[in-house]
């Protein structure tokens, strides 16, 4: 996926009304995730075998993202 965004902001400066359009290539961002505590990767069918013997589990993990600043 490409980021992109557009957006429109309304308001008053310095008593004054005013308004701004920006449209444009966002910034990129990595993102890489590890569960340290959980079930392991599955198919769908072990999946749906694992919640009916496992109602409530835990899972533990962290991620961390790196958003690169090339948009506008």
């Amino acid at each position: 996926m490409i980021p992109y965004g557009f957006a429109q902001w309304e308001g008053l400066l310095v008593g004054e009304p005013k308004s701004v359009k920006r449209q444009g290539f966002a910034d990129p961002r990595l993102r890489l995730s590890l569960n340290f505590i959980g079930p392991k990767a599955m198919t769908h069918k072990e999946m749906q075998e694992y919640m009916k013997a496992n109602p409530v589990y835990t899972t533990v993990g962290a991620s961390i993202a790196l958003s690169v600043p090339l948009g506008q």
